[in-house]
């Protein structure tokens, strides 16, 4: 089994669940078990600092806003770059933290950037496998930096960037004349 760990997932247009409509997940973990991905382009208007006031001990000192992770329930999921409170290392210099210690460390001693998410996608054994060969989800492999800074509009540019390998896997952009008139 190959795992899709560290890659992106991406909504094709013919996805009707509206959970996932024009998403771009983060596959966390793969394995022969199933998998856990986080929505990267889903964000709420609520501050994570007032968020975490709700369930925190501590204040935060964490910029931005709460992001939806997926429609599955869970804990606080975070995506950083502080290996200290890192309890996995998803892509070179990413973390990914849920224990309470490492969360409530990174409330206060925030990486930058952070990005904290409530909610989660998952997926039983074998079945994201069957979603992506029924042509629901298109995968791609992701950097370190975009992967942070991915906003509501990554759905766009992750999407065309897809479509394109897909559908010229063989055009060097070198090749593509500057004049239209010349196809």
């Amino acid at each position: 089994m190959s795992s899709f760990q560290g890659q992106l997932l991406i909504a094709t247009p013919q996805l009707a669940d509206p959970n996932f409509s024009k998403t771009v997940l983060f596959i966390v973990q793969h394995d022969e078990d199933g998998a856990l991905g986080l929505v990267l382009n889903r964000p709420t208007n609520v501050p994570v600092k007032s968020a975490w006031e709700q369930v925190g001990q501590t204040p935060s000192l964490c910029e931005g806003y709460l992001r939806i992770g997926g429609p599955c329930q869970g804990p606080w999921m975070l995506l950083h770059a502080d290996a200290g409170a890192g309890e996995r290392e998803v892509l070179p210099g990413v973390f990914f933290s849920v224990e309470d210690e490492n969360v409530t460390w990174l409330m206060q001693h925030p990486s930058d950037p952070v990005r904290c998410f409530i909610g989660y996608a998952g997926w039983t054994a074998g079945q994201l496998e069957n979603e992506i060969e029924s042509g629901s989800w298109e995968l791609q492999p992701v950097g370190s930096q975009d992967l942070l800074e991915a906003d509501e509009d990554f759905w766009h540019k992750a999407s065309a960037s897809a479509r394109r390998k897909i559908a010229f896997p063989n055009l060097l952009p070198h090749m593509i004349p500057t004049d239209p008139s010349m196809n």
